[in-house]
């Protein structure tokens, strides 16, 4: 049975610190890219049990990352925007960046399935282009 009491927080820190450990990824870039992805997750949808998130969790993720402008949290001018305001601001993260921070995101999902701290990858039915 699912721990219904960890977060997603928890879980990242956890996918993030076996992959450093491990050595899987080539350069301090890719990890960074999977701490961006997981910090927009957490603001964007928001940090709650991993087991409580759905597929329209993942579709707010999708839709909310393409109205994000380049650079929102990066940008010094830009960082302390709530998103209602960010997302009136051009130009928007490219298709490939929005792909990428996908891409992490739903590898956390997969892992929390694998150890069984959810009972499903809200990515899984999620074809991402």
């Amino acid at each position: 049975m699912p721990d219904s009491a960890i977060t997603f927080t928890s879980v990242s820190r956890r996918f993030l610190e076996i992959h450093e450990a491990a050595g899987v990824w080539k350069t301090p870039d890719t990890a960074s890219a999977y701490r961006a992805a997981f910090s927009l997750f957490k603001e964007l949808v928001g940090d709650r049990p991993v087991n409580s998130y759905t597929s329209e969790d993942a579709l707010k993720f999708r839709e909310r990352l393409q109205e994000l402008p380049t650079g929102w949290k990066r940008n010094k001018a830009l960082r302390d925007l709530p998103f209602e305001d960010a997302r009136k601001l051009e130009p928007k993260l490219s298709m490939a960046v929005v792909r990428i921070r996908l891409l992490a995101v739903n590898s956390l999902f997969e892992y929390a399935k694998t150890k069984k701290f959810s009972q499903m990858n809200i990515f899984e039915n999620y074809q991402i282009k």
